[in-house]
């Protein structure tokens, strides 16, 4: 066994190989593994937004330059251009669609709120289905400027 002295001096050494770590800049395998970590998690959160952007982007340029391919086709054959290549695709009761699901979601977290008695969980509940409120009175509007005009 060791005597009480030497443990003293090993633990003395042992903080001064640390403390010349932190001073050299030399970082131990867990702070090495922590570093790689966060910043891997900093690119996959604020990059993958960027990336959907991205893709979509890319996705509609290709759908136009389809499009304009086909125009020139038709105009140097002398046939005519149909105007519904240049219409965007509307979609039928999509915001009523889009308002149920928000609705539903935004209920579901403010019930769950209500059980767990959690007012911050409910008060967070109440913005997807404020959502789904307003994209349902945007459909009916919607509707109703239809059928009036």
């Amino acid at each position: 066994m060791l005597p009480i002295a030497d443990v003293d001096v090993v633990v003395d050494h042992l903080d001064k190989l640390d403390k010349l770590d932190h001073a050299t800049g030399i970082m131990s395998g867990g702070e090495w593994m922590g570093m790689v970590i966060a910043v891997v998690a900093i690119v996959v959160v604020f990059g993958t937004p960027i990336v959907i952007v991205l893709a979509m982007l890319r996705q509609r340029t290709t759908r136009q330059k389809l499009i304009n391919d086909v125009v020139l086709k038709l105009a140097d054959k002398g046939h005519p251009i149909p105007p519904e290549l240049f219409a965007q695709a509307v979609r039928e009761r999509s915001d009523l669609r889009r308002s149920v699901l928000w609705m539903a979601a935004g209920a579901g977290i403010v019930l769950y709120g209500l059980c767990s008695w959690d007012t911050d969980v409910m008060g967070v509940g109440f913005i997807p289905l404020m959502i789904g409120v307003g994209f349902f009175v945007a459909a009916r509007l919607e509707q109703k400027q239809k059928d009036a005009g």
